[in-house]
């Protein structure tokens, strides 16, 4: 029998039945059979912020196997494949120039389009990106974490340059793939996690990760950084990192918020105006990033999925799975294996 999650606010998660996975597809389509699916930190910001009359489907950092195609697809059953949270239309003017994240008229993977927590999904062939076998799946899913954390660093590229200071905030999984790149890059930089598990993760990967405690009675490091990502966000019933963003900026200051805030936010005076802070939100990420990071996180994506996998779930345990993610206390990536 097939299945997939769904979520609501007054049921919580259901396991439901779906139709029988269809044995042909029209051409520019394409039939996978989900293997693998991460917990992202937005997905428990959509838990948080859904209407009580509202149904999602999660799931969107996912790896699967091709199980159908046409006889004109490029790809072959058996095939490993992914693909990004949004898949563009296509057609408009942001699709046309490799910027379907920030396509208007696409579909969200992971929203109340579409998720992948379910036994097969039909995805347009465009969108897939092939993907190498290694023995665990699991790690796989964090290419699209490690995509996530590439384009920050890309975003922050345009901004600045190498010589500057750069401070990430948060070291949960996109937070250590940030600074990982940095690292690669070249940038002199530090981060910061509230968190004491995270924290160990970090240094465990060679990261310069420091606690709150420690940078609030650094008052040496105070307003000494002129980069800052703020990798954090308040879901799971933390409260972010935004506060502090005053405590570590200096003038002229470049901000990129890549983690999600389910609460409002405020612009503290100090950041705008005494400051002068340049801040910069991301949306997604390119087709070509992803592609991009395939290639070069591919060969080191098993071995820093033993630090960074720290938890795996069955799909019918997908309630027990979800209340570990928001336990950020005791939990990185945790990834739900489905077939």
């Amino acid at each position: 029998m097939e299945k997939e999650v769904v979520f609501t606010k007054n049921k919580g998660f259901e396991v439901r039945d779906m139709e029988a996975m269809p044995t042909q597809v029209a051409d520019g389509d394409i039939i996978v059979r989900p293997l693998a699916v991460g917990i992202c930190g937005s997905d428990l910001n959509f838990i948080e912020t859904l209407a009580p009359d509202k149904e999602i489907f999660l799931g969107h950092e996912w790896v699967g196997e091709v199980a159908v195609t046409s006889s004109t697809s490029k790809y072959m059953v058996g095939d490993l494949v992914s693909s990004g949270a949004l898949i563009g239309c296509g057609q408009c003017k942001f699709c046309q120039e490799d910027l379907g994240n920030l396509c208007n008229n696409g579909i969200y993977i992971g929203s109340k389009d579409k998720g992948m927590l379910r036994t097969w999904a039909s995805l347009p062939e465009r969108a897939l990106l092939k993907m190498d076998r290694v023995a665990d799946y699991g790690s796989l899913t964090l290419l699209e974490v490690a995509a996530v954390g590439d384009e920050s660093m890309n975003q922050l590229s345009q901004l600045s340059n190498k010589k500057e200071k750069l401070l990430v905030l948060g070291a949960g999984p996109v937070g250590l793939f940030t600074a990982l790149r940095a690292k690669r890059e070249g940038y002199t930089f530090e981060m910061l996690e509230l968190e004491p598990f995270r924290l160990k993760s970090a240094l465990k990967l060679g990261l310069p990760a420091r606690s709150l405690g420690e940078w609030l009675m650094d008052k040496k490091s105070h307003h000494q950084f002129d980069l800052i990502v703020d990798c954090s966000g308040d879901n799971g019933g933390t409260p972010g990192l935004w506060k502090y963003l005053p405590l570590f900026a200096t003038i002229g200051t470049k901000l990129v918020v890549v983690g999600k805030y389910s609460q409002d936010i405020k612009i503290d005076p100090r950041l705008a105006g005494t400051t002068c802070m340049s801040i910069k939100w991301t949306r997604g990420l390119p087709k070509s990033s992803f592609v991009k990071t395939i290639e070069e996180w591919k060969s080191e994506i098993q071995k820093l999925g033993e630090t960074i996998v720290s938890h795996r779930f069955p799909i019918d345990q997908i309630s027990e799975a979800f209340v570990c993610a928001q336990t950020k206390s005791n939990a990185l990536k945790v990834v739900i294996e489905i077939n």
